[in-house]
């Protein structure tokens, strides 16, 4: 069976979003760093209402041997 993990982080209440002109170290960090550390794939969305980032990988890769 292939476990994997699915993290979702959304945020809400704040200002309204815009997508940025550019991209930063955090958000290059969040959609491929972090995933290809894990084995996995990440996906950066800048809605109005607020960020959202869903992040997959394969269980195994964060679990404690």
């Amino acid at each position: 069976v292939d476990r994997r993990l699915r993290l979702c982080w959304r945020e809400f209440g704040g200002p309204p979003v815009k997508t940025p002109g550019r991209r930063g170290l955090g958000s290059r960090m969040l959609e491929h760093g972090l995933a290809i550390e894990l084995g996995g794939s990440a996906e950066l969305r800048f809605h109005p209402a607020g960020l959202w980032y869903a992040l997959t990988a394969p269980l195994a890769s964060v679990e404690s041997p």
